[in-house]
Parts: C-alpha cells; sequence; structure tokens
C-alpha cells in the first residue's frame, strides 16, 4: 500500500491551507514496466478504464484501472509492475511513491488485467 510523497503531503497542506491556491486534483494514475519505466499516465476521472473504488471515510483509497492488450497506449509485449498517483497528465508531481505488485505481461490483444492501487492517507 503507497504512504505519500513530500509532494503528496504538501498537497494535501495547501488543499487545506485556504491562502493557498488550490492545488491540482489527484487525478492520475501511471503505470510503469518492470524497470520502473513508464508505460502509460491515465485520468482517473476521464478515463472510463478506471475508478476510485473506496471513499467510505475509512484512511484507504483504491483506484481501479482494467486494460486490455487491445489498448493503444499499452504496447505489446508489456510487463506491467508499478502504479503511482500523479496530479498532472503530463509532468506534476508524483504524490505516491511507485508501488509494487504482482506483475501482469499483455502479449496480445485479448490479454487483460485489472490493477489496483491502494493509497493509504493517515488518520
Amino acid at each position: 500500500m503507497a504512504e505519500l510523497t513530500t509532494a503528496g503531503y504538501q498537497s494535501l497542506r495547501n488543499y487545506v491551507n485556504s491562502e493557498s491556491a488550490s492545488p491540482p486534483p489527484w487525478d492520475y494514475i501511471e503505470l510503469y514496466d518492470e524497470t520502473q519505466s513508464a508505460i502509460t499516465r491515465v485520468s482517473i476521472t476521464g478515463d472510463t478504464r478506471c475508478q476510485w473504488l473506496d471513499a467510505d471515510g475509512d484512511n484507504t483509497l483504491q483506484v481501479e484501472i482494467s486494460l486490455q492488450g487491445s489498448d493503444a497506449d499499452i504496447p505489446q509485449p508489456t510487463t506491467i509492475k508499478y502504479s503511482a498517483l500523479w496530479d498532472a497528465s503530463s509532468g506534476g508531481n508524483q504524490l505516491t511513491p511507485q508501488e509494487q505488485f504482482a506483475e501482469a505481461t499483455l502479449n496480445q490483444d485479448g490479454d487483460s488485467v485489472v490493477i489496483t492501487h491502494s493509497l493509504n492517507i493517515p488518520q
């Protein structure tokens, strides 16, 4: 389960501090291969493959992304092993460290994987 980076904590501080400019939304998830090289970054609320799963008041939030080998932004073959949350579609601040999960390889159009990125928000 991912914690927050320094930039993630600062984003929370900026959100709470009414004197700060509004921070960018935590709306992007980036996926990485086994060498920790970026594969793709997508909007959680703007991409139909993604969704927030858990907003019930506990300290764990989850993002789910469902991928197919036929997705245009996933080259074949690709092994996906890490994910991280960002505050921009490119550039921006990485808000969580890369979270490692059981790797999944997409070799052909019919392959699929569902990845859940968990984020622990301190109480």
